[in-house]
């Protein structure tokens, strides 16, 4: 009788292998009817000395992964009912906030937004989350335990949403770069609220792997189409809200660190920006080819593939540290944290990373 039962497929993993499926072959179908879209009315990337890619590209790849995401969310609604009680009061915030994203990032492919407008879409999109209820409520301190952050949970939450856009949208600088990261981290945070319970947190995240996988084919090099600020803005978002939900569903607030570990090449790569430019008196916000990507090309003279695989592997190893500390506790939560940091630090050492 056990060993029938051993045979006998866990319900949650086959709903899950079942919205994965969705998720990959939608925007697999969805994908190339994007792309002849954006060749009939001219949404190409314009080459740049900047950019890695010297033609013209389709660039408007995320609404296929923005389309096909909700369309498996919804049906993963409908195939659970946990995640249906979960998601569905949000989803219209959520669908909103992803229209803004939308039309900013279409505008700003077609036309360019300066930084104050990115933000103050940013803002406002974080703005639609705090107003669906999803917040960051409290965060973890070494010493003194979580610090309750009450009225300053607004600012701190939309702060977070336009942080996560921006690591997302600074780190899509190589074909397949952005896209990968961002399923090899959902994975890792899929992991993280498998092991705890966490059954919208793991639809969400099975969501986003197996849409940007799918993206992927498209997307890896030589790409056939980008994602444009469009799909890197969203990602950001998403990847936002599958964070700020599993927070709040552990209710642990060092949780959020374990999954800052997970995310930590964008993250660390978009501080780490910052950082350089402030250092040497740059406009904080104007692009440079100076991200940790270009840097493994300029500097250490890799190609295009083989920096995007390295990339890969680092995203796999952070993920892999981010899950294991969250297993040790708020002690190992924050030794994480040390290991990750040491770890950019002798990266950013070695490709010279402050040095002009």
């Amino acid at each position: 009788m056990i060993f029938i039962q051993t045979l006998i497929p866990d319900p949650f993993l086959v709903s899950l292998l079942l919205t994965f499926t969705i998720g990959f072959a939608t925007t697999l179908v969805i994908t190339p009817f994007v792309r002849n879209l954006a060749k009939r009315f001219g949404f190409y990337d314009s080459p740049s000395p900047r950019r890695v890619n010297q033609e013209g590209i389709p660039n408007i790849g995320g609404v296929s992964f923005i389309l096909s995401l909700f369309l498996t969310m919804s049906l993963a609604m409908a195939i659970n009912d946990e995640v249906g009680r979960i998601f569905l009061p949000v989803m219209p915030w959520l669908i909103l906030a992803s229209i803004l994203l939308l039309l900013a990032g279409l505008f700003d492919d077609l036309h360019g937004l300066n930084f104050i407008q990115k933000f103050s879409v940013q803002v406002a999109v974080g703005g639609l989350l705090v107003l669906a209820g999803m917040q960051i409520r409290s965060i973890p301190t070494l010493f003194w335990g979580p610090v309750e952050l009450g009225w300053l949970s607004v600012p701190f939450t939309i702060l977070w949403v336009s942080a996560l856009c921006n690591a997302i949208n600074l780190i899509d600088g190589l074909d397949g770069l952005a896209a990968g990261i961002v399923a090899i981290a959902a994975g890792f945070l899929g992991i993280l609220a498998i092991i705890h319970g966490d059954v919208g947190g793991g639809f969400l995240a099975t969501i986003i792997v197996s849409v940007t996988l799918a993206f992927l084919y498209f997307n890896f090099h030589p790409a056939k189409i980008f994602m444009g600020d469009t799909g890197s803005l969203f990602l950001g978002f998403i990847l936002s809200v599958l964070m700020i939900h599993h927070v709040e569903f552990q209710h642990r607030p060092e949780s959020l660190l374990s999954q800052v570990v997970v995310l930590g090449i964008p993250l660390f790569d978009m501080v780490l920006t910052i950082l350089r430019r402030a250092a040497h008196k740059r406009h904080l916000f104007r692009a440079d080819r100076l991200h940790i990507h270009h840097r493994l090309i300029d500097m250490m003279g890799m190609d295009q593939k083989h920096a995007v695989l390295t990339l890969y592997a680092w995203s796999g190893a952070f993920g892999t540290l981010g899950v294991l500390v969250s297993l040790e506790g708020e002690t190992g939560v924050f030794l994480g944290v040390a290991v990750c940091m040491l770890l950019i630090a002798g990266v950013a050492t070695k490709l010279r990373y402050f040095r002009p």
